[in-house]
């Protein structure tokens, strides 16, 4: 005898079949870009895989942006022919947070500038596989959209928190610059990562501290005002 389909008896059944309202994910996306349009993300609808998917993005507080993918999950792509339908009851959201990178060697010389993406990976894989409303119970769409408005609020707060850190880091450099004495030695770590020593030589028409290079224990190059922005973590030198 073959196991009991409780599903598919729902399915089949002409007293339960009016009852059971199930959700997909063209009821999803009206609602879910109307919520994420008022929490200031930009929303773009591409229907070009055959199937609908969202992608928002959104421009944070330092000029970094956020961007929110939402489309059928994985799991459930994996399972049938998905060409040219819409009527998914599962989704998979992820998020990426990018920022610019701007490499600037000793003196202004060399600079450049460069997008860095960051997946904003989940431990809880909370965005994995969403249930819009497949079995028995029928799940509101305005349950699906909040859920996905709380992951995409977790996601911000991942990424404003990083920000913000940055910032604080970046109050060290500054105050060991701007405490120094002409003829102080210091430690630099630029944001390409490579280290520098200086010497502190006086101060620039804008109030920022100069500096010469130094090389095998001797001054080389000319007095310059570094750009505190571009340097992560800064010592005195031994």
């Amino acid at each position: 005898m073959k196991p009991f389909d409780y599903n598919k008896y729902l399915m089949n059944n002409p007293l339960l079949k009016e009852s059971i309202n199930e959700a997909t994910i063209k009821d999803l996306f009206g609602p879910l870009a109307a919520k994420l349009e008022s929490m200031g993300y930009d929303i773009d609808l591409d229907p070009t895989a055959g199937y609908k998917t969202l992608f928002a993005w959104k421009v944070m507080p330092d000029k970094s942006s956020l961007t929110v993918f939402v489309g059928p999950s994985d799991v459930e792509l994996a399972k049938r022919d998905f060409k040219g339908f819409d009527n998914f009851e599962t989704i998979d959201v992820s998020f990426n947070y990018y920022t610019t990178k701007v490499t600037k060697k000793l003196f202004g010389l060399y600079k450049s500038k460069e997008r860095v993406g960051q997946h904003l990976s989940d431990e809880t894989e909370e965005g994995k596989n969403i249930d819009l409303g497949r079995g028995m119970f029928d799940i509101p769409i305005e349950d699906s959209v909040n859920r996905v408005a709380t992951l995409a609020k977790k996601a911000e707060q991942t990424a404003t928190g990083g920000y913000y850190e940055k910032m604080r880091e970046a109050k060290e450099p500054k105050d060991v610059l701007k405490s120094t004495e002409p003829g102080d030695k210091l430690s630099l770590v630029l944001d390409d990562d490579s280290t520098v020593t200086v010497i502190r030589v006086g101060t620039d028409k804008s109030g920022q501290p100069t500096f010469k290079h130094i090389k095998n224990n001797k001054e080389v190059g000319t007095a310059s005002a570094l750009s505190i922005s571009h340097i992560k973590s800064a010592k005195s030198a031994e």
